[in-house]
């Protein structure tokens, strides 16, 4: 038992680790793209850049789990590779 705590105190650390790394990319584009819709309705000019920096931040925490060859993310891929092979 004592194992299996200790594996999920790292595995939690790496993922906030890896959430703060990939808030990286989301706070340097932040700026640019509210610039880019203000001025629109308040849908467009918040929901598009909100929209585009959770694809951002999600992007970037996957290709964190695939270089680092996370245990959790490659069935998924597995998994998504033979269902696209069909």
């Amino acid at each position: 038992a004592k194992h299996i705590l200790s594996a999920s105190v790292l595995y939690t650390l790496k993922i906030a680790l890896f959430s703060v790394a990939a808030a990286v990319p989301v706070y340097f584009v932040r700026a640019p793209l509210l610039k880019a819709f203000e001025g629109h309705s308040r849908w467009v000019s918040y929901g598009i850049p909100v929209a585009v920096s959770g694809i951002i931040f999600a992007a970037a925490g996957v290709v964190l789990l695939l270089v680092t060859k996370d245990s959790v993310i490659w069935p998924l891929v597995k998994k998504f590779a033979k269902k696209a092979a069909k």
